[in-house]
């Protein structure tokens, strides 16, 4: 079953379009909406007036029900997710490609998957579906992620409407929309913001409260990723679960450097994924966007 989904997720890959302008032609209704999303909404509206951009961004946003290649009926909203609605897969940059597959490979090894900052939960949805005896707590404290996420939720994915980060405490969080991720609603200044208050706990606190270890921690939480390591130090350096960390390797890679350190110090090794869905122990820097040829990647994070 495993080389199957495997098999059928290489042919949706090899079927997406890699250039983007086949790209925007092929799928031009979602994209004309992405880009008026981005353009208008996000330049021009949310300037003039934020109230009328929660809107627009909201009543602009589409739930719609993909046929994953799993065969099981997963819910995203259009835009972004044009390639999941599309084609059945989280495939629009090798990043996603290549992190799914590693996933697929090794998915009998993974009974407790923590997925930190799981949106709509793809990645929970895919293991539990497919390994019978694991379970996902997925970890999204964004209150329009947590509609879809419960949608597509199971009697093995745990939803926890926490933010993960280096402390036990309520922070403010932007109410926001769809798109929008933890780190870009995360309140540092209250004027203008529409915000309600969200639990935030670490991952030691988590685990000691629920009696609960994971093997495989997924991490996507753009800018606050020190943190999240931070609050689950004793759970990293105890049982060294696997991790899987998104990268910039651009202008934006010294975000990183600190959580690179923390994790090298406690014994953690580095490692790239290639298109075979295997992994390359690997030095990550800003070099490697030279071998990748994209701004960011998944990079895999073992003893």
């Amino acid at each position: 079953m495993k080389s199957n989904f495997i098999s059928k997720l290489d042919k949706i890959y090899d079927s997406y379009p890699k250039r983007n302008i086949i790209k925007y032609l092929k799928h031009f209704p979602e994209y004309i909406l992405l880009f008026v999303h981005i353009f208008l909404f996000d330049k021009i509206i949310k300037k003039i007036n934020y109230t009328a951009w929660i809107f627009l961004k909201n009543k602009f946003t589409f739930i719609k029900k993909s046929k994953l290649f799993i065969d099981k009926d997963f819910y995203i909203t259009i835009p972004p997710y044009t390639d999941i609605y599309r084609y059945g897969a989280y495939i629009h940059t090798p990043a996603e490609y290549k992190l799914t597959k590693f996933i697929l490979k090794n998915i009998d090894r993974i009974k407790n998957f923590f997925d930190v900052g799981a949106n709509y939960g793809y990645y929970s949805f895919l293991i539990t579906n497919i390994n019978k005896s694991s379970t996902a707590y997925a970890f999204e404290p964004n209150p329009y992620a947590l509609k879809i996420l419960n949608l597509n939720k199971n009697e093995r994915i745990k939803v926890i409407p926490y933010a993960i980060g280096g402390e036990n405490k309520k922070i403010k969080f932007e109410r926001g929309h769809f798109m929008n991720s933890l780190a870009t609603n995360i309140i540092l200044n209250e004027q203008n913001k529409d915000f309600i208050e969200v639990e935030m706990i670490t991952l030691d606190n988590f685990c000691s409260k629920n009696n609960v270890i994971p093997d495989f921690i997924k991490i996507d939480v753009e800018k606050i990723e020190s943190e999240v390591i931070k609050g689950g130090i004793n759970l990293l350096k105890s049982y060294h679960p696997i991790l899987t960390l998104e990268i910039y390797l651009n202008e934006r890679f010294i975000e990183y450097e600190e959580v690179l350190e923390i994790l090298k110090s406690i014994g953690y090794k580095s490692f790239f994924i290639n298109f075979n869905g295997d992994i390359e122990e690997i030095e990550i820097n800003k070099d490697l966007k030279n071998r990748i040829k994209y701004p960011f990647d998944n990079f895999v994070f073992s003893f």
